[in-house]
């Protein structure tokens, strides 16, 4: 929302609200579960980890997000909620932005990263091997496309 306070800007399958309704109803429809229970919670986050990296953070994170469900019930909704303005968006335009999707990713998290393309300038880059959390399921991609990237624009010429 304050783009003049970054230099650049990296994002990973951001939700960008109405601009990708299908993934914003998924997310409110997720942000009302999550409220009723800590195992609720749990289960969205989950879900948006998706079955296999799931299990690949194995016994103790898994432990580790259950213990911080109310975390989750309180991070759900603020998620849900984000719907930035067309020209909010168009805002960012000349915001050096780097928009990574896992090449495991759905059609809705597809979309929102051609919205951040078409709407807010941004380079998207496709990261082999990963959904959601790259950061758990491609690290070394995720690295790999910051360290490379070279952004298409720049900020007062610099």
């Amino acid at each position: 929302r304050h783009p003049q306070v970054a230099g650049s800007t990296v994002v990973h399958e951001p939700l960008v609200g109405h601009h990708a309704s299908h993934l914003q109803d998924q997310f409110a429809v997720a942000a009302r579960s999550a409220q009723t229970s800590d195992s609720a919670a749990v289960e969205v986050v989950r879900r948006v980890l998706g079955p296999s990296t799931w299990e690949r953070i194995g016994p103790a994170a898994r432990a580790g997000v259950a213990a911080q469900a109310g975390r989750a019930r309180l991070e759900v909704p603020v998620f849900a909620a984000f719907d930035p303005t067309k020209e909010e968006l168009a805002g960012l335009r000349g915001l050096p932005l780097l928009t990574t999707i896992g090449a495991l990713s759905g059609p809705d998290r597809w979309s929102a990263a051609e919205v951040l393309r078409a709407q807010a300038g941004a380079d998207v880059v496709v990261l082999p091997g990963c959904g959601n959390a790259a950061q758990v399921d491609a690290p070394v991609a995720l690295a790999d496309a910051v360290r490379g990237w070279q952004p298409a624009t720049t900020r007062c010429g610099g």
